[in-house]
């Protein structure tokens, strides 16, 4: 009796290992099936002749669905994206994707040199804590023609804090970051120096009547500068462009603790002129500069007064916001929820076609650059550029701008495409600007953010 358990225990012990073994053995085979499949597929599904998405270390966006980027801070409109280094405060981003069901977005911080190239540091050296990495916050539209969903985030928050100063990209992305959606630039900023500014009339009799000359001095009393020449670099925009800022900028000379700049070609800016504007915060009643609104099923057309060119005339100043847009709707109590959208026609009268370029809309609502749905197009029969552009309901600013055939490469003396052909150029007349300094000593890897100073004309004008 004991014998005959003892073989009924073998075989079954046996037939257990058995089963187990043959378990194990499919587990395998299918793990490594499923590899060489998984691995099979991304390889077939990747065209070869064609590199990977990478993003642009600017303001883009990367697919048509994406309209109304609002970059600033908490609770200031019309603010810049700007943190100061260890001091509270947060940036809020809104944009809305023309859709009916929403997506999953995720966003990563990267840090940038002063030149906008990706600088050597990773997430680790300048992130502290956890990013939770999707942005949840997203409500839809209603009581308009256009469905769409509205996304707003804010950063940091709790959870994290930014360790380092300098220029920052926020990226946006669909699941992964091989599909990215949008790239947004702000900047966290160490103030160590102290900026003084001198805006005035250039002494070059070309530039005396057209352009802006802008003198400064960075004082660095307090932070250790052994070698200012090479160690410090200097930009300077002209209302939040890039295309046109002055950068490698050498002192002039320096004094005690203050770096000079001043000079009388290198730091000129062109002033053209007060931005053109038009509002239609409501679809219903014609309001600043609006010819005609017409209903239509699927998106209500609105025109724009015409436009005429402004090089030859005078200089008028008119109080502005220096080419940004406000999202605003009159027939309803949520703007960025209630807003629709509509076409947007303008129309700019000219006596003949340009044979040597176009003309495109620039401002903030083209990410301040040469955006080929914002082009404009000759009508021969009524002698005028005209275009029409999909826009939400509220207030913009806009210019004309003219792009060279060979891709307005800067000439000497120009820098960019040119806004005066259009829009003419006067040296009084309003504009924002910004002064960056940055500071890399030899034993850092990255451009430290050390000095920003925004000023305007208006302010300092003299």
């Amino acid at each position: 009796m004991k014998r005959k358990t003892y073989f009924c225990l073998v075989r079954r012990n046996n037939f257990l290992i058995s089963i187990i073994f043959l378990l194990i053995t499919y587990s395998c085979s299918n793990t490594k099936q499923a590899t060489t499949n998984s691995n099979t597929t991304s390889i077939d599904t990747i065209d070869l002749a064609q590199p990977l998405p990478t993003i642009k270390y600017k303001d883009t966006v990367y697919t048509d669905s994406i309209k109304t980027i609002l970059f600033r801070k908490v609770g200031l409109e019309l603010s810049d994206p700007i943190l100061v280094l260890n001091e509270p405060g947060q940036l809020e981003l809104k944009f809305d994707e023309l859709i009916e069901d929403a997506n999953n977005f995720r966003y990563e911080l990267i840090h940038c040199n002063g030149d906008w190239t990706k600088s050597e540091l990773t997430q680790y050296d300048y992130i502290e804590g956890f990013i939770d990495n999707n942005i949840n916050d997203f409500k839809f539209s209603f009581n308009a023609i256009q469905q769409y969903v509205h996304y707003t985030m804010v950063f940091p928050d709790e959870n994290y804090s930014i360790t380092k100063s300098g220029n920052y990209i926020l990226n946006i992305y669909i699941d992964n970051k091989n599909n990215p959606a949008l790239t947004r630039r702000f900047y966290v900023v160490d103030q160590q120096v102290n900026i003084k500014e001198r805006i005035k009339q250039p002494i070059i009799a070309e530039f005396r009547n057209s352009h802006q000359e802008i003198d400064f001095e960075v004082n660095y009393k307090g932070t250790p500068m052994t070698n200012p020449y090479q160690d410090l670099r200097v930009v300077i925009t002209q209302n939040d462009r890039w295309d046109n800022a002055i950068e490698w900028l050498k002192p002039s000379f320096i004094r005690d603790d203050r770096i000079i700049f001043d000079y009388q070609r290198e730091n000129l800016f062109p002033g053209g002129k007060e931005f053109r504007h038009f509002s239609f915060r409501s679809l219903r009643y014609l309001s600043d500069r609006l010819r005609k609104i017409e209903q239509k099923p699927l998106a209500d057309q609105v025109y724009v007064i015409d436009d005429q060119v402004k090089a030859f005339k005078n200089y008028i100043f008119e109080k502005d916001i220096n080419g940004r847009f406000i999202i605003e709707v009159q027939e309803g109590l949520d703007n960025h929820l209630e807003a629709d959208y509509a076409d947007i026609h303008f129309n700019l009268p000219f006596r003949s076609m340009l044979t040597n370029g176009d003309l495109y809309l620039f401002g903030a609502m083209t990410d301040w650059d040469i955006k080929e749905e914002f082009k404009l197009h000759f009508d021969h029969d009524d002698l005028s550029y005209k275009t029409s552009i999909y826009l939400k309901q509220g207030y913009y600013e806009y210019y004309y701008v003219f792009v060279e055939d060979k891709g307005a490469l800067p000439q000497e003396g120009l820098r960019g495409f040119d806004e005066t052909l259009i829009e003419g150029s006067k040296y009084s007349a309003e504009n924002d600007y910004k002064i960056f300094v940055y500071y890399r000593p030899i034993t850092e890897r990255y451009d430290q953010l050390i000095g920003l100073k925004s000023f305007n004309t208006l302010q300092t004008f003299r």
